[in-house]
């Protein structure tokens, strides 16, 4: 979802605002920017718009809780027809991200490529991160020769690790250093096409060893930012996400997984579910 084509009138805000549980409000409603309240909002619209459309829940029926890491789940009182549903949201820039899936772990990440804080040199903003990336990585960022370009690379892995951390919900405790990221390319398919070759090429190491049950792909939502997807074996969450489902889940030692879609862009009618659920 595009926030810069978002301007709502108060009382449509209002009455988004009020779909949402008491204690999400509360949250939106302690951000110091007004920007950061409405990428909140929105996030949990999404959030309500696919379990509405994927479990056929009106919206009544839909409750937001998190873990003690802060992953969103639907705390469900009831069995559903997909029991390990998950999601996860992402916001950053202009734009806010949903991934969703019915079988495996899933997160999401987006970023807009830029240099954060009052210095905007390329180099001094990518010695901050030092301690985040491994040598490799790190090899791999420096490669291009373009400060520029380096920077893209720089958010490329950036992407990959919140989107694996916030998959497994353990939140910056992770050490970062204890995985890595190779096969990474600044060739990035457009967010509204299909999954590329070349996207299967990205691998991760935990400890150096190869995590054949994990997959990535990553797109370009627009010249400025960046959304990376990763899905994996729902047993590797953290403890406190698994005790969100009425059944524990168990994958065969070989995964497959399915051609992941491209990312559906919404329009500001496409988060109103007050139509079809009063």
């Amino acid at each position: 979802f595009n926030t810069t084509k978002w301007n709502p009138s108060p009382e449509v805000y209002h009455k988004y605002l009020c779909s949402v549980p008491q204690h999400e409000k509360d949250r939106i409603l302690r951000f110091h920017f007004k920007s950061d309240s409405q990428h909140s909002l929105i996030g949990l619209l999404l959030i309500q718009k696919v379990i509405h459309e994927s479990l056929n829940l009106p919206l009544s029926q839909i409750r937001i809780a998190r873990t003690a890491e802060n992953k969103p789940y639907l705390d469900a009182q009831f069995d559903l027809c997909y029991p390990h549903f998950n999601f996860n949201v992402s916001h950053h820039g202009s734009w806010v991200v949903l991934a969703s899936e019915e079988k495996f772990l899933v997160g999401v990440d987006v970023a807009r490529v830029e240099i954060r804080g009052s210095n905007q040199e390329v180099e001094y903003f990518l010695s901050n991160f030092h301690d985040i990336f491994t040598p490799l990585e790190w090899r791999t960022i420096r490669a291009p020769k373009d400060k520029q370009a380096q920077l893209r690379v720089f958010f490329l892995f950036w992407t990959l690790k919140e989107a694996y951390i916030k998959a497994i919900g353990l939140g910056l405790g992770l050490q970062l250093l204890d995985f890595e990221f190779s096969g990474v390319v600044d060739n990035l398919r457009d967010y509204s096409e299909e999954e590329t070759e070349r996207e299967a090429t990205i691998q991760l190491r935990v400890r150096g060893v190869l995590q054949k049950g994990w997959k990535f792909e990553q797109a370009a939502l627009d010249h400025d930012h960046i959304v990376a997807v990763a899905r994996g074996p729902m047993e590797e969450s953290c403890s406190s996400f698994l005790r969100t489902f009425h059944s524990q889940p168990h994958h065969p030692e070989t995964l497959t997984f399915p051609t992941a879609p491209p990312f559906l862009l919404l329009s500001d009618s496409g988060l109103d579910l007050f139509k079809s659920n009063q």
